[in-house]
């Protein structure tokens, strides 16, 4: 999520839609004051020069649960040493909890946006996101959660979608809508990327060719093997049934 106060813009970012990549290309144009969440490709980021993370937090002393901090950064110490780490399973980097609050977070949803912002800041900010094919988008993200063939083995797509389609879609509307109004100024096709995140560069003024920027980034090409796994029409047809009136949405802004 980026809310650029140097260009007037709120980006709202839905998960699975090459949302990362874009705020990437937007942060080379962001200054110091703007609010940049964190994503998980800051390396990306980072190696292109762009202006990071920033201003997504208040600062305002925090609880801080040492005992679990402690626990977790033991574990991630003791799985430096190679005898034992052939004998434990602990993915995550040691980390030690800031004094802040976060405000603003990478997949926030509309409402939550409006509640941390100024009423003038809500009205007048140019907001858009980016909206693609919710069958096409949820099969990106079981194939992210399911990141081998071992896992996809054991995680069938057909459980996979009564466990999380529910959740998934509820999350991707509150992207879109608050009350059940729309409250996206321009939505960003996933099936028209160039067109129309060329028109965002133009709209804001920040670049005309915006997308020469992004098509250089490829934020999430761990997981584009697996997608080519054949899923059938019955499938495809359960998950639509699963977006409910998202799909309607996709095919109403896909078709302008």
């Amino acid at each position: 999520m980026i809310i650029s106060h140097k260009y007037k813009f709120i980006f709202i970012k839905p998960e699975k839609t090459a949302g990362s990549s874009i705020e990437i290309a937007l942060s080379k144009y962001c200054d110091h004051n703007d609010i940049i969440t964190t994503i998980g490709e800051e390396y990306i980021r980072k190696k292109l020069g762009y202006l990071g993370p920033r201003n997504y937090y208040s600062k305002k002393i925090d609880y801080i649960n040492f005992p679990k901090i402690l626990k977790h950064n033991t574990k991630s110490f003791i799985k430096t040493f190679k005898i034992i780490k052939k004998f434990i399973d602990y993915k995550n980097e040691p980390y030690f909890k800031t004094f802040y609050n976060n405000i603003f977070y990478e997949h926030i949803n509309a409402k939550n946006i409006k509640a941390n912002v100024s009423n003038e800041i809500w009205d007048s900010y140019f907001k858009f996101t980016i909206i693609r094919n919710p069958i096409d988008q949820f099969l990106s993200y079981y194939f992210h959660i399911n990141n081998t063939l071992e896992l996809i083995k054991q995680n069938p797509i057909n459980n996979f979608i009564d466990e999380k389609a529910v959740s998934f879609f509820r999350r991707t509307k509150k992207k879109y809508f608050i009350n059940d109004n729309i409250i996206i100024d321009k939505f960003i096709d996933f099936s028209n990327l160039k067109s129309d995140i060329n028109f965002i560069g133009k709209k804001l003024m920040i670049n005309d060719d915006l997308f020469k920027d992004f098509k250089d980034i490829s934020a999430n090409t761990q997981y584009s093997n697996k997608s080519n796994l054949y899923i059938d029409d019955i499938t495809r047809k359960i998950i639509q049934d699963y977006s409910g009136d998202l799909f309607q949405l996709y095919l109403t802004i896909s078709k302008k």
